[in-house]
């Protein structure tokens, strides 16, 4: 794949190294008691085959006669605790196929839940029922982790969770678990969801329910102040995810603790919730992005926006997003006395399920849209004239051919095109004091980014007195296509953006 974006800088000043807050590590016993609970649950799970749920065309889930109805979650009448654009997202026409579901009308499980996933978006999703009799400890907030556990993600580098976890993916960072923290409270006869983006593991179909499977548990907490980018405030609006900390395991949290997250946001209404705990700029760019895909979906250029996934609903009506802000995210609070919901080990379908325990999914085909074959390099080159003793220095950033491709699921290639493809340069770090600026800026929260855009070549110029370049923050390639399903259905347009080692 031939690669044309380009970059040319010149710089005037030396930019000072960043750094970034360290995530407090999980403790030791907090980690060996969660996988004691999934290793329990596969002891005790039982081969059974996914019970058939005909989710679009019922009014209440299947259970056995004289018991108590339970209405679908999207039912005017049903006790939710989920966002409207979440909730509302499942038709079979827009991608949505069953994988798990314990709804049956022989019997009452002890976990009343399906999951449903989108071919097109590579999105998972759990639907989970409270019933009226639970045992549960009243709290402010519910969080929840998926995660891979196994020999095969202890001893290898799986990205199937990088997408749900990072803003910006990084190639060589190990990553099996994504953690979120969401508004809810935790209520009897109430019906919640949770969702993830996963990526696509070319390497999963080598495995099986021993080498690895999915832990999915859901725990109460009780959050006692949040604040985003020095914003403080006594609730949580919306969901918050913190890369590389696992909030269903920690016994407790605070601002020295936490710093980098994501705020995750799924439509409209998510973005009217965190209003008070953002800047201006910040909602402006996140009401225009979800206005933009209501009015006909956003197009090949993205603005302001590193992760997120456009599109793909029939109702274009409503709107349909998920994507991640990158923020500073600290939080005070408590996990001493919370309460585990529930803690499910599942397999994860696209590998051979002749020795699986629990449910086999209904589903088989490997999951996730894409990923990529390797980590980008991006070049820099740079060049000086002088005049007059000064120096007029520009740097220029491309990258480089073949350094990486994209790396797509056949089960997405065989049932929708792949198209529109682009890869933009990403900096952070040019010193303010450059001049003459021609290309993209992107600003997110106070923090200024510049893209190339299409085949131009954003610059910087400026005058040194000597001969030198200067570092800037970062390089990183932002990548974008559209999901054209060959049925025609609806499209989707997915943006993920990965960091790239840069070639001196």
């Amino acid at each position: 794949m031939k690669h044309s974006s380009t970059f040319i800088i010149g710089l005037a000043v030396v930019l000072m190294a960043s750094s970034c807050k360290k995530n407090e590590p999980i403790s030791d016993q907090a980690l060996t008691a969660n996988k004691k609970l999934a290793s329990s649950a596969k002891l005790l799970a039982v081969p059974v085959p996914t019970p058939p749920l005909d989710w679009e065309n019922i009014a209440f889930m299947p259970t056995p006669p004289n018991t108590t109805q339970i209405p679908v979650p999207w039912a005017s009448g049903a006790s939710r605790q989920i966002t409207p654009e979440v909730v509302n997202d499942y038709k079979k026409s827009d991608g949505w196929i069953l994988l798990f579901n314990t709804f049956d009308t022989n019997t009452i499980s002890d976990e009343l839940y399906f999951i449903l996933y989108n071919k097109y978006r590579g999105l998972i999703k759990l639907y989970y029922y409270i019933p009226n009799n639970a045992n549960f400890i009243n709290s402010t907030n519910i969080v929840h982790k998926l995660g891979i556990e196994g020999n095969y993600p202890s001893s290898s580098n799986s990205p199937i969770m990088k997408f749900a976890a990072s803003t910006f993916v990084d190639f060589n960072q190990k990553v099996n678990m994504a953690s979120m923290l969401e508004q809810w409270q935790v209520a009897k006869s109430t019906w919640y969801a949770f969702e993830y983006e996963l990526a696509y593991d070319q390497n999963m179909a080598a495995q099986n329910f021993s080498t690895c499977n999915f832990i999915w548990p859901i725990s109460s907490n009780q959050v006692t102040s949040i604040t985003i980018n020095g914003t403080q405030d006594g609730t949580v609006k919306g969901s918050i995810a913190l890369p590389g900390y696992d909030l269903t395991v920690s016994p407790s949290f605070s601002s020295s603790s936490i710093g980098d997250g994501n705020i995750v946001i799924k439509g409209n209404s998510d973005v009217e919730k965190i209003k008070p705990n953002i800047s201006t700029q910040l909602f402006n760019s996140l009401k225009d992005l979800v206005t933009k895909n209501i009015t006909g979906g956003v197009g090949s250029v993205v603005k302001n926006l590193f992760s997120g996934i456009f599109g793909g609903k029939s109702n274009s009506s409503e709107d349909n997003v998920n994507l991640k802000i990158k923020a500073n995210v600290n939080l005070s609070g408590s996990l001493t006395g919370n309460f585990l919901i529930t803690s499910k080990a599942l397999s994860v379908p696209g590998y051979n399920q002749s020795n699986t325990t629990g449910f086999v999914p209904a589903y088989n085909e490997p999951l996730g849209v894409f990923y990529i074959s390797s980590k980008p390099k991006i070049k820099r080159t740079v060049t000086t004239t002088s005049s007059n003793q000064a120096y007029l220095v520009r740097q220029t950033y491309t990258i480089v051919d073949n350094s990486y491709s994209l790396v797509i699921n056949p089960a997405v290639s065989s049932i929708a095109n792949i198209s529109n493809i682009t890869q933009e340069i990403v900096l952070t770090g040019i010193p303010t004091s450059a001049n003459e600026i021609y290309g993209q800026q992107e600003i997110i929260n106070d923090k200024t980014y510049y893209t190339s855009f299409s085949h131009s070549a954003p610059w910087f110029s400026s005058i040194l007195p000597r001969p030198r370049p200067v570092d800037i923050g970062s390089v990183s390639v932002r990548v974008s296509f559209d999901v054209i399903p060959k049925d025609g259905s609806k499209k989707s347009r997915i943006v993920k953006t990965f960091l790239a080692d840069l070639q001196l």
